[in-house]
């Protein structure tokens, strides 16, 4: 994809930045945490070791529902090679997306289509598999400590995107800040979510009375792309009992669900990612 000189050159640099703290100050705060990210285990389809499985109907006598989400959505790719890859693989799914506004940043390949009446995105392929796998290279996953750092994650996709002539922005949305996410996503840019704990749901089931979550929760480090805001209020006797917000994510794994905005649920950073 990339001239292999080019591609070490890069990750040369990458790792003494890493290693003798000249990263730019733009990443300061959110390696302050001084976490890396990577659960061994999400390629197993969800909870893995450690997690449990869990479902809940909420009943109600009616409930309404906001939501928003990027006109496009966004990629739903997994991975199926590397270790600890949680982090590149949610930097393809980014990388997929803007390949709709940014021509050729996936070099050589087109990751949408148009078909009756609507753009929608490609199923994976080798292509995608050997960018995230490059990605894997440039953002020097496992080269300091099992799994990717934030600051390890920016570096990486801003280097892929300007190798590939462009720019890359990043906009904090804490920990996370609703109206930095709806902002994010009124401007059409994906939000990149950094856990040390989730509380993921990828079957939901609306009735007029109900609705049905199943899912899994975890205390690992993982890295997922979040694409939409969902808020449910429920009613019972006209009395809003209960409301809960979500954000609709890719999570990793080949699904996309909704991530729990609760106390299971621990972002330690969040960026809406802009590729120009």
């Amino acid at each position: 994809m990339i001239k292999k000189i080019t591609k070490n050159l890069i990750l040369a640099v990458l790792v003494l930045l890493l290693c003798f703290g000249t990263i730019p100050n733009k990443f300061a705060h959110a390696e302050a945490n001084n976490c890396f990210y990577c659960d061994t285990s999400y390629l197993d389809g969800g909870a893995g070791d450690g997690g449990t499985y869990h479902s809940e109907t909420v009943t109600c006598d009616y409930y309404l529902k906001d939501e928003c989400y990027l006109t496009l959505l966004c990629p739903i790719y997994t991975n199926l090679s590397q270790p600890n890859s949680c982090a590149p693989l949610a930097g393809s799914i980014i990388v997929g997306y803007y390949d709709f506004y940014c021509p050729d940043l996936l070099e050589n390949y087109q990751s949408f289509y148009y078909y009756n009446g609507y753009y929608h995105f490609k199923p994976q392929n080798s292509q995608v598999i050997a960018m995230k796998e490059y990605l894997y290279d440039l953002m020097g996953t496992n080269s300091l400590n099992p799994g990717t750092s934030v600051s390890q994650f920016q570096t990486g996709l801003s280097a892929y995107a300007t190798e590939q002539g462009y720019s890359t922005s990043y906009s904090s949305c804490g920990t996370i800040n609703i109206s930095n996410v709806t902002t994010a996503i009124g401007q059409e840019r994906p939000i990149v979510l950094f856990l040390s704990s989730y509380d993921y749901y990828e079957i939901i089931t609306e009735g007029s009375d109900y609705v049905y979550f199943s899912g899994f929760q975890k205390s690992v480090g993982h890295v997922v792309v979040a694409y939409g805001y969902v808020k449910y209020r429920f009613y019972s006797n006209n009395v809003n009992f209960r409301t809960d917000e979500y954000l609709a994510v890719a999570f990793g794994d080949g699904t996309e669900g909704l991530l729990k905005i609760c106390s299971d649920t621990t972002i330690d950073a969040s960026y809406s990612v802009y590729i120009y």
